[in-house]
């Protein structure tokens, strides 16, 4: 599935505001038409993404942040299963939808986050159930000098003992790698860098189940044709 649901908006938020917050997790999805596919109702609103890894993505970056002092609960949308349509607009521009994904990798593909590696190890965590909370409060506290930190990911199924830090804007993003990069944690020399979350894996701890988040660009354009008959036939409906 490539949607997300979304509670705990503002109730005063409407689809262009909730575009553009999510938009940073990846290409949205669009109708007939050339319109973002998100929809606001009363009780949340419902997002969907050109590529699955953003339906990852988002819950990661967006689940538990706030948007205008209200706390987002980010899920991935649950549909069920209709007859397929087949569609006339199987066919489309391929450079239309190359040079839009082409500018999101550019310009919104790298979010204000620093990648900390070392902070960690698989066998640590196994054997301190809480290790996994107070590194991630630890990381929390010791950012926020740099600047206003968003959230904190620990990724808790890699060997080389990675949390990703989101702040929110660059500034504290360069402060962080400048600061932390080489620093010692815990007897390891960490090291802090710019990335974008799509390599590494943890375990969704709120479904049971793990959340991989996974660039795959060799392949991105293959399902073009795909959704497109799926983008029309769902917006139809």
């Amino acid at each position: 599935m490539r949607a997300v649901w979304v509670e705990g908006l503002p109730p005063d938020t409407d689809e262009i505001e909730v575009a553009r917050h999510f938009a940073r997790c990846g290409i949205l999805a669009q109708d007939s038409e050339g319109n973002d596919r998100v929809k606001v109702y009363s009780d949340g609103a419902l997002i969907h993404f050109f590529r699955e890894e953003s339906v990852a993505l988002s819950i990661t970056l967006l689940d538990e942040v706030d948007l205008r002092g209200h706390r987002l609960r980010v899920m991935e949308a649950e549909f069920k299963e209709k007859p397929e349509r087949q569609s006339k607009r199987a066919r489309t521009d391929m450079g239309h939808l190359t040079s839009r994904l082409t500018d999101w990798s550019e310009d919104q593909g790298n979010p204000c986050m620093v990648i900390l590696k070392g902070m960690f190890s698989l066998s640590e965590l196994e054997e301190d159930k809480c290790l996994r909370d107070h590194i991630q409060e630890d990381i929390r506290l010791e950012c926020t000098r740099f600047g206003v930190v968003i959230k904190v990911v620990i990724f808790d199924l890699e060997p080389n003992g990675i949390a990703a830090v989101i702040f929110r804007d660059q500034n504290a993003v360069e402060a962080c790698i400048k600061v932390m990069n080489g620093r010692w944690f815990g007897g390891r020399k960490i090291s802090a860098t710019k990335d974008d979350l799509r390599h590494y894996k943890r375990a969704d701890t709120s479904k049971g189940k793990f959340a991989l988040i996974k660039e795959e660009e060799g392949g991105r354009l293959s399902a073009i044709g795909d959704y497109l008959a799926r983008s029309e036939t769902r917006g139809s409906q």
